[in-house]
């Protein structure tokens, strides 16, 4: 947008009510005239969402921002003599940018357009500063390049091709976590810790040994099969077939959860595995499709799951435009209770809001293929069953978007709606996953829709 002219629409009623939108200060009734206003003049329609454009680009012109407001007067003498006119014009522009792009808010002509006066420039600047101040916190939070990852060689000098999805812990504390994490709990191949942290597998040695780690360890809290979650290591694909459909998966949004029938079984949920709206596919867990943030060369930085000391999960992922979304995952009488949170962060409302919130169960027995004639979608809920046996994955969300079951993945879903989303505004939802052995899976529902989880603890 190099060199752009930005023209202001000319009816003052009209430019203070799209004003009024881009800020968030309309009331109901201010909101409801602009409504009828946008629905029957085209033009206005057309005005308002140039507006909302400009907004969206100003992000592309602040890393960083070069301000400059101007004010130029001209005066113009045509014709001789008597037939002589003169006309005085003012032209005043406020130019920002840098140097790969520049924009021009031209507000001109004082004269016929009076009410664009100093003072509506005054109160045109803070919202520039605002914009300034946004792009220097967007420069500490996004990358314009792909996330870096810490370089781990191997401290044998072998070389170690490195998947971008791998993660060397920081420091002694984390490195036990995560060796205990994939070699105790997950039952992690050399080769897939080395895939997961970077690390060759003569210093992963080295290392289990140093800080005594064995993999036939077995916590003391796990002498019997009980139902705990855990972030996922990566390093393992989550998936047995589909892999186009998911690319270089990232750990950030996955944990797995431990059943009840054997302490190394476990399923993975992706939460979120993507998040829609009626125009952009504004996060995915994954590369093989491109998302809003991937078409314009912006790529989200690598998190980690925050573990509580209760085990409890939760993280927050903030999105270049101002928006955020946050997840909690706890353990609570042996099921698993969710939450997921999305904040609308800009200036325009986000359209049906829905989070893809994939199950991937093939590391449990009997899961691995997933047959239409032992799955279920029922009261709300999603329910898989193992091959030739009675055992039971029950998940569920509230309000609910949709429910899916991908025999040969294998994943199943029950995906979270959350609609629309105004600026300024928060939406949630909540979900549920418990395992069942037994064949009243009736009961079961009545069971566990009495726990009130769709409305909290």
């Amino acid at each position: 947008m190099r060199g752009t002219i930005i023209p202001i629409g000319e009816n003052p009623d009209f430019n203070s009510l799209v004003e009024g939108l881009l800020e968030n200060t309309l009331s109901a009734s201010e909101m409801r005239y602009l409504e009828s206003l946008l629905s029957n003049d085209p033009q206005a329609l057309e005005e308002c969402a140039r507006r909302m454009k400009l907004h969206a680009e100003l992000a592309e012109v602040c890393d960083p921002v070069h301000l400059e407001l101007r004010q130029d007067r001209r005066m113009v003498i045509e014709g001789r003599g008597e037939s002589r006119r003169v006309s005085m014009r003012e032209i005043r522009t406020a130019h920002f940018g840098n140097s790969r792009a520049t924009a021009i808010l031209a507000l001109d002509d004082t004269r016929d357009r009076g009410w664009w006066s100093l003072r509506k420039l005054a109160l045109l600047v803070p919202s520039l500063i605002g914009i300034v101040v946004a792009g220097f916190w967007l420069r500490g939070t996004l990358s314009s390049d792909p996330p870096d990852i810490p370089p781990s060689g191997p401290e044998d000098g072998t070389t170690v091709t490195t998947p971008t999805w791998s993660r060397r812990p920081k420091n002694d504390g984390e490195m036990r976590f995560w060796l205990e994490n994939m070699v105790v709990r997950h039952n992690y191949s050399l080769p897939e810790v080395e895939a997961a942290t970077g690390m060759g597998q003569s210093e992963i040695l080295k290392t289990l040994q140093r800080l005594g780690i064995r993999e036939d360890e077995q916590p003391v809290n796990l002498s019997k099969a009980t139902v705990s979650i855990m972030p996922y290591p990566g390093g393992r694909h989550t998936r047995l077939d589909g892999f186009s459909q998911s690319v270089n998966p990232q750990r950030d949004t996955k944990f797995s959860i431990f059943t009840p029938w054997s302490p190394h079984e476990y399923v993975v949920v992706d939460l979120p595995e993507a998040i829609h709206t009626s125009e952009n596919l504004i996060y995915l867990a994954h590369t093989d499709i491109p998302t809003r943030w991937t078409k314009m060369n912006v790529h989200l930085r690598p998190l980690e799951w925050k573990r509580s000391e209760h085990g409890d999960l939760s993280y927050i992922r903030d999105l270049p435009d101002g928006s955020a979304f946050g997840v909690e995952v706890k353990l609570v009488d042996q099921a698993v209770r969710m939450g997921i949170w999305i904040r609308n962060g800009t200036l325009i409302p986000m359209k049906d809001l829905w989070g893809q919130i994939c199950v991937l169960p093939a590391p449990v027995e009997g899961f691995t293929i997933l047959e239409p004639a032992h799955s279920l979608f029922e009261r709300g809920y999603t329910l898989c069953r193992n091959n030739g046996g009675n055992r039971w994955i029950i998940t569920a969300w509230h309000p609910l978007q949709r429910q899916s079951v991908n025999r040969t993945y294998p994943c199943f879903h029950a995906d979270a709606k959350f609609g629309d989303c105004a600026p300024g505004e928060t939406v949630h939802a909540r979900g549920w996953l418990s395992f069942y052995e037994g064949d009243d899976v009736g009961a079961e529902l009545a069971r566990i829709e009495a726990t009130g989880w769709r409305v909290g603890d």
